[in-house]
């Protein structure tokens, strides 16, 4: 099977994307996506469910730990960008980007290599998964 479903309509298979199991926390939200060739992602959310930290682990070893501190987003424990409401902060290499949205479109116009996409979602590339955590921060 390509896919699989749990009780609650929860994805927890998808052999498209590789992923072998997808643990939910008692939010209902993804807690470990567990893939193959020994690679997982694994989330921790506040109380309320919003997204504070996101791991991405191989071989048992972490790799990349991404932290979100209210609007502020840490890679590694570096700052990469700054959300607020007007646009965003980017922080690159030591340099610093300023994008704010048009009076045309609502939507921020980022570097390439950050795909937000405004309102609050971020973009889910770690291992090829595509998907935006628009919302509850996943």
């Amino acid at each position: 099977m390509e896919y699989l479903y749990d009780a609650n309509g929860n994805l927890i298979k998808d052999a498209n994307k590789g992923i072998i199991e997808i643990n939910y926390n008692f939010l209902n939200l993804p807690g470990e996506l567990e893939f193959t060739g020994n690679k997982r992602l694994s989330y921790l959310y506040n109380a309320n469910g919003n997204k504070i930290r996101q791991d991405v682990i191989l071989a048992n070893l972490l790799d990349k730990r991404t932290d979100f501190i209210s609007n502020v987003v840490f890679i590694s424990n570096t700052p990469a960008w700054i959300n607020f409401d007007e646009g965003r902060v980017i922080i690159n290499q030591g340099a610093v980007y300023y994008f704010t949205e048009t009076h045309l479109t609502s939507q921020p116009r980022p570097l390439p290599d950050y795909s937000g996409r405004g309102q609050g979602e971020v973009q889910q590339d770690e291992m090829n998964l595509g998907w935006l955590d628009y919302g509850a921060r996943f």
